[in-house]
């Protein structure tokens, strides 16, 4: 499965991530206050596959304790469609930030997803409702509880995830189907 990066400062996400990345980060959006959108760093050749409205786009979460680690895969799909399925990981202690962001998708009624094709100007914003918004407040709860795992630890952990799962596609179906079990 592809290394994903979540949670870095927008600017260097986009120069710095691959196409097909899928993060998230921590942004003033007007007088709304702060917010946590969703990046995607995409090629410009495989922005006209990609919807321009939410109608079009599946999220799908889950929370993994393995090790005691707290894995959060985050992934999207637009139309059902396999070569259009991105993931992120969500490492609830990375940082401060990280902690805000989850806060942030528990209390959110809307999601934001930015589309990113190599420069600082979104190809594409898409809002929609937030249908994770229970499933971040059930947890906060628990994660907050968790004693903090090293970035080592969560590599370890996640690693077993992805030998479970080395594709996308695969826990794409375990999220949905059955939810992914220890």
């Amino acid at each position: 499965m592809e290394e994903n990066c979540v949670l870095i400062d927008t600017g260097e996400f986009i120069k710095t991530t691959p196409p097909g990345t899928l993060g998230f980060d921590a942004v003033e959006l007007g007088a709304s206050g702060s917010k946590t959108i969703f990046l995607l760093n995409e090629d410009r050749s495989r922005l006209g596959m990609i919807p321009e409205n939410a109608v079009h786009v599946q999220f799908r979460s889950s929370l993994i304790l393995r090790d005691g680690v707290a894995l959060m895969p985050l992934m999207l799909q637009f139309d059902s469609n396999p070569d259009l399925l991105y993931l992120g990981w969500f490492n609830y202690y990375q940082s401060i930030i990280a902690r805000e962001c989850f806060a942030h998708l528990a209390n959110q009624d809307k999601l934001y997803l930015m589309v990113f094709c190599g420069d600082l100007d979104p190809a594409r914003m898409i809002s929609m409702n937030n249908n994770l918004q229970v499933w971040f407040k059930a947890h906060l709860p628990q994660l907050s509880n968790l004693p903090p795992w090293s970035p080592q630890n969560f590599e370890r952990a996640k690693f077993k995830i992805e030998d479970k799962h080395p594709t996308t596609t695969s826990l794409w179906k375990a999220l949905g189907e059955q939810g992914i079990r220890r």
